[in-house]
């Protein structure tokens, strides 16, 4: 057999294996599934696991479709999931951990939004730019709602959101950014507090709130919006 015949023979022999190569490690799946994120500044990597180089940081609410999943399950943070292979937003492809996604569908939307931004507001050893990722989230799904006990819970949240990054406020950087300019977009929804060296939320803007839906109960955790202020 002539070399060129043998050179021949063994590029075809690699284009046919190529793809199987590319495959290895993952499952295609057989329909894209969205999903959506639950935690802030989410890392994707170029490959399924945590020593991976990170491609891009997705920020909480990011809605992606998967499109393969790791051959095995791995356990992170005590939660154990399969990673999953997803368009970016930045237009590459990359791996998200399962275990900090949801499945997402449009038609629940509103009550997926709900739940992320409600556990959220409950994680401990969050820190300002979380609570600002939470905070943005809430604001932007009131503008997005059109029913109205809808928007009525996204203000509440907000209003929460807003009083949990408020207490996350470094103090003895308020004149450093994003710090300052913090300070000057809700200087007039907060007030100082002076032995936690942070800032809280004035109460009227929740009264305010309550003024505004009062004959509307706002179920949040089962709690009526007159409850929780």
């Amino acid at each position: 057999m002539s070399q060129s015949l043998i050179l021949i023979l063994a590029l075809l022999t690699l284009t046919h294996v190529s793809p199987l190569v590319a495959q290895e490690g993952e499952v295609r799946l057989d329909t894209a599934q969205a999903k959506i994120t639950t935690v802030s500044a989410m890392r994707a990597r170029r490959a399924p696991q945590i020593t991976a180089d990170e491609i891009q940081r997705l920020k909480l609410g990011t809605v992606v479709n998967a499109s393969a999943r790791s051959t095995n399950q791995e356990t992170i943070g005590g939660k154990t999931d399969y990673w999953y292979r997803v368009d970016l937003p930045n237009g590459e492809t990359g791996w998200l951990f399962g275990g900090l996604l949801l499945d997402y569908d449009t038609r629940q939307r509103t009550e997926l939004l709900r739940q992320i931004i409600e556990v959220r507001l409950k994680a401990e050893n969050t820190d300002f730019a979380d609570r600002q990722e939470i905070y943005e989230l809430a604001a932007s799904s009131i503008d997005e709602t059109k029913d109205t006990s809808s928007r009525a819970e996204f203000e509440l949240l907000k209003l929460l959101a807003l009083a949990n990054w408020a207490e996350s406020f470094p103090n003895h950087l308020s004149d450093k950014p994003p710090y300052r300019e913090w300070l000057k977009t809700h200087d007039d929804q907060v007030i100082r507090n002076e032995f936690a060296g942070s800032y809280n939320l004035q109460t009227q803007l929740l009264w305010n709130l309550e003024t505004k839906y009062h004959s509307l109960p706002i179920e949040i955790g089962r709690a009526s919006c007159r409850e929780r202020v």
